[in-house]
């Protein structure tokens, strides 16, 4: 059963100057470490953003984004997973889409 639908949009632009600080914010360290392996690469830092931020209106409240973890599976899919949140999912899906200028996230939570 369905619990959740979050759908979250980010114009790339919006996050060309973004600071290590700023980053830090928003991945996780594991993320974060990824990030700077991939040289601040700012799709990366927008895709997660995005998913993070459609996580959240799928689960109707906030939650950290230090709790929200994005990782790719051997396959580059993503995946999504929820660090100490507490919260009972049995299923989370999450789908990235990005463009030159934007980057879309879709979060189904069951």
């Amino acid at each position: 059963m369905i619990k959740g639908i979050g759908v979250d949009i980010v114009e790339t632009a919006r996050f060309a100057r973004s600071t290590n600080e700023f980053a830090r914010l928003v991945l996780t360290a594991k993320e974060f470490d990824e990030w700077l392996k991939r040289n601040k690469d700012i799709k990366y830092l927008t895709t997660r953003f995005a998913a993070k931020e459609a996580a959240t209106k799928a689960i109707g409240r906030p939650i950290g984004f230090q709790s929200i973890q994005i990782d790719n599976d051997e396959h580059g899919r993503p995946l999504i997973s929820f660090i100490g949140s507490g919260l009972k999912i049995r299923n989370a899906i999450v789908s990235l889409s990005d463009e030159k200028d934007y980057v879309v996230a879709m979060v189904i939570l069951e």
